[in-house]
């Protein structure tokens, strides 16, 4: 009888060691792929952009587990959709590329790997193209920056900070160049100058005029 209670005894705890184990585990490999990304909230809150401006922010990706892994990250659209469209975006590390072209377009990078207790600091560079025109006056586009880690393990996960760009959105700051109304006033400028210049011209020949006939009854 007591043999037997050993028995069950020693079963359970078998069974609580086994439970705790795969627990603590699961625990243990959560912890090594912890990451950090800074800031965390949002890298881009860029307002009055004008066509040739950019917008440079840098982002620090920390390792704070104890295993390396691999993180990749991307762009993804939150409205704003026509302006969104036509911006740039320039990723780099120190000297290193990483990236350079349309925003829309950067859906993924190759794959860095970060060793435990270390760190990358990668810049991104938001770019207004100079041929936008004033159809872009007053828009702003909202994105995601997504991070996503991978380890060894299989085991993953995924941090967002995001962007927003705007263009004159309360209608103060520089306005875009309005190339037309521009061209308009040359041409009134350039008519009104020749129209002076003809009035001068007219009344010039009129006084000519007039002192010859004068010198002619002078004469007669």
């Amino acid at each position: 009888m007591m043999r037997r209670s050993f028995y069950i005894t020693a079963s359970l705890l078998a069974a609580l060691f086994l439970t705790l184990s795969g627990l603590f585990t699961k625990i243990y490999a959560e912890e090594e792929i912890a990451f950090d990304v800074t800031p965390d909230d949002v890298l881009f809150d860029v307002h009055h952009m004008k066509p040739g401006d950019w917008a440079p922010r840098t982002v620090t990706i920390k390792n704070q587990g104890t295993d390396p892994f691999q993180y990749n990250m991307k762009v993804e659209s939150q409205g704003g959709i026509k302006l969104y469209n036509e911006l740039y975006l320039e990723v780099t590390e120190e000297d290193r590329s990483l990236y350079d072209g349309k925003l829309k377009d950067f859906t993924s990078m190759e794959a860095r790997r970060l060793a435990p207790k270390c760190k990358d600091e990668i810049t991104m560079t938001v770019r207004f193209p100079k041929e936008l025109g004033n159809e872009y006056q007053g828009m702003e586009t909202n994105f995601s920056i997504v991070f996503t880690v991978e380890g060894d393990g299989n085991t993953n996960d995924e941090q967002t900070i995001i962007g927003k760009v705007g263009t004159d959105l309360n209608d103060v700051g520089p306005k875009l160049p309005n190339t037309a109304t521009g061209m308009f006033i040359y041409i009134l400028l350039g008519l009104i100058l020749v129209g002076i210049g003809g009035f001068f011209i007219l009344i010039s020949y009129k006084v000519k005029n007039t002192k010859r006939r004068e010198l002619s009854w002078k004469d007669q």
